[in-house]
C-alpha cells in the first residue's frame, strides 16, 4: 500500500477573528461512511476502488491496520484501491485499533471473513458514558455477534469466534435507551455491525428499527452494489447476501457534518461561502433535517447539483432542537450552537444520542457566552449575546468540540489560541486550509512530536 505521513500531535491554532468568510471550499467524503464501506468489503472479500476518499487520521491508520494484516492495494491521494484477498487472520493491533473509532467496525468485518476476531479496543472522542470515563460503549456489537451465532468473550477486550454466522431478525430498539424512540450512544453501531453481519451472514435477517442515517444508507447502497439485496418495508430492511464478486470501483458520499461546519462558520461570521464538489442527491438526503432547521434559524442557502451558497443572515433565529439517532445530526449539535449564540432570543439543545456532548460549553463560556448546562439533563440553554476573545488557551476535549472553538474563534475580533491534541486532524481534511480559502486568518504551532502512527 502506499503511504501518508503520520497525524501531527499537540499544536496550537491562532485563529485572527472577526472577518466575514467568503469563499470556495471544496467538500470531502465521509470518514464515517469510509469505515464502513472498507469493513464491509473485508468482510465480503470484495476488491474496491474507493473514490473521494477523505486524507485523514482516521484514513492512516486503517491503512496501517489492514496493511499488518496482509491487505493489498494502495492509496493515493483521494484514491483507495483495496484488496481484502490476501488478508489473514490475526488479532487487529491493539496500538492503531486504539487511536481511531472506526476500527470497531472490523470486529464484524474479521468475525464474518475468517470465523474469529481479537480485538483489544476502539478510540475517538471520549464522549461516552460516564460509568464508562468517557469512553465508548462495545457492550452492544458483542450482544449483536451472539444473535448472529457467535461465541463471545468480553474480559480484556472482545474475542469472538462463529464456524457459521446465521442470519437472524433483530429489533435494533433493543439497543436504545428509550421504550420507543431510537436514542442513546448503542444503536447506530449496533445498527451498522447487523448490516455488515447480515450481508455475510448464511440466510436472510430482518433489521427492526435501524438507525436510518447518512453512514448507514451509503453502507445499504454499498452492500447492493456487491450483490448484497437489501429492501425496506417500513421500519424493517430485509437483508439476503448476494454472489456478486467483481471488483467494485464506489466514491463516497461527502462529509455531512464538513458542511454543517462550514454553514456556521458563514452564519456565525456573517459571510458567504460555496461549497462545492458535493455528490448530489445522496448528499442533500443525507442533510435534509440540517439544511430545514438551519434555515429555520435564517441562515440562507441555495444548492445546485454540486454545491451550495451558504449566506449569514442579518439577523439569526433562535432554535429548539431534541437530537435522537435518527434525524438532526448529533455529530451537527456543537457546531449550530455557536452561531445560535447571536441569535436574537434563547435556543435549546437536547441530546439523547451522546449525552456527555457538551465539553464545548466550557470553551463558550471562556468566551463569554450565556451557555447554560442542565444539571440533570443533557440539555443546553443558549442566550443570544456577544462573544469576545478567552483570557487563556481554548483546550478542546473531542473533535467537534475543536472544531466549534475554531467556528466560535473566527467571530470573535482579536485573536484566540487553541490548543489542539489531533482531534480536528482525526475528523477533518485539512480544515485548516480549508477555511483559508475563505481569507481565515489562522496560524499553526506545533507544539509536539508527531501523535499518530
Amino acid at each position: 500500500m502506499g503511504s501518508e505521513g503520520p497525524a501531527p500531535g499537540v499544536r496550537s491554532l491562532l485563529v485572527h477573528g472577526g472577518r466575514e468568510l467568503r469563499g470556495r471550499i471544496p467538500i470531502s467524503g465521509y470518514k464515517h461512511a469510509l469505515t464502513l464501506l472498507v469493513a464491509a468489503a473485508v468482510a465480503l472479500d470484495r476488491r474496491v476502488t474507493l473514490r473521494n476518499v477523505p486524507v485523514m487520521t482516521e484514513t492512516r491508520v486503517l491503512r496501517r491496520i489492514l496493511e499488518r494484516m496482509d491487505a493489498g492495494g494502495q492509496l493515493a491521494g483521494a484514491t483507495w484501491d483495496l484488496d481484502p484477498g490476501p488478508m489473514r487472520s490475526a488479532p487487529v493491533p491493539a496500538r492503531l485499533s486504539g487511536l481511531i473509532h472506526g476500527s470497531l467496525y472490523l470486529v464484524p468485518a474479521l468475525l464474518a471473513r475468517f470465523g474469529e476476531v481479537t480485538f483489544a479496543g476502539a478510540g475517538g472522542d471520549r464522549i461516552g458514558p460516564s460509568r464508562l470515563g468517557g469512553g465508548r460503549p462495545t457492550d452492544q456489537v458483542a450482544a449483536v455477534l451472539e444473535r448472529f451465532g457467535a461465541t463471545v468473550r468480553t474480559r480484556g477486550g472482545l474475542r469472538a469466534t462463529a464456524t457459521r454466522l446465521r442470519g437472524c431478525s433483530i429489533d435494533l430498539m433493543e439497543f436504545s435507551t428509550h421504550r420507543r424512540r431510537l436514542r442513546g450512544p448503542m444503536a447506530s453501531s449496533a445498527t451498522k455491525t447487523a448490516l455488515i453481519l447480515a450481508a455475510a451472514a448464511d440466510g436472510p435477517s430482518q433489521l427492526h428499527h435501524p438507525v436510518d442515517r447518512d453512514a448507514t444508507r451509503e453502507l445499504c447502497d454499498f452492500l447492493r452494489r456487491c450483490g448484497t439485496i437489501v429492501e425496506r418495508d417500513r421500519d424493517t430492511w430485509h437483508v439476503r447476501p448476494g454472489t456478486r464478486a467483481r471488483p467494485l470501483v464506489h466514491d463516497l458520499i461527502s462529509d455531512s457534518t464538513e458542511i454543517v461546519t462550514f454553514i456556521a462558520c458563514a452564519a456565525h461570521t456573517g459571510g458567504s461561502l460555496r461549497l462545492t464538489g458535493i455528490t448530489g442527491q445522496r448528499t442533500w438526503q443525507a442533510i435534509d433535517d440540517e439544511l430545514r432547521r438551519l434555515a429555520e434559524m435564517g441562515v440562507l442557502l441555495a444548492r445546485g447539483p454540486d454545491w451550495l451558497d451558504v449566506r449569514g443572515p442579518e439577523e439569526l433565529r433562535p432554535l429548539e432542537l431534541e437530537i435522537e439517532c435518527n434525524g438532526f445530526s448529533t455529530d451537527a449539535h456543537p457546531l449550530v450552537a455557536v452561531p445560535l449564540l447571536g441569535a436574537a432570543g434563547v435556543s435549546r439543545i437536547t441530546d439523547h444520542v451522546w449525552t456527555n456532548r457538551f465539553a464545548y460549553v466550557r470553551m463558550l463560556l471562556q468566551m463569554g457566552a450565556r451557555a447554560y448546562k442542565a444539571r440533570w439533563r443533557p440539555t443546553v440553554t443558549l442566550h443570544g449575546g456577544p462573544l469576545h476573545p478567552p483570557a487563556g488557551p481554548l483546550v478542546p476535549t473531542d473533535s467537534r468540540a475543536a472544531a466549534a472553538a475554531v467556528v466560535a474563534a473566527l467571530g470573535v475580533r482579536g485573536t484566540t489560541r487553541i490548543i489542539d491534541a489531533g482531534h480536528l486532524e482525526r475528523s477533518y481534511e485539512r480544515l485548516i486550509d480549508k477555511l483559508g480559502y475563505a481569507d481565515a486568518d489562522l496560524e499553526v504551532e506545533a507544539l509536539a512530536g508527531p501523535a499518530g502512527p
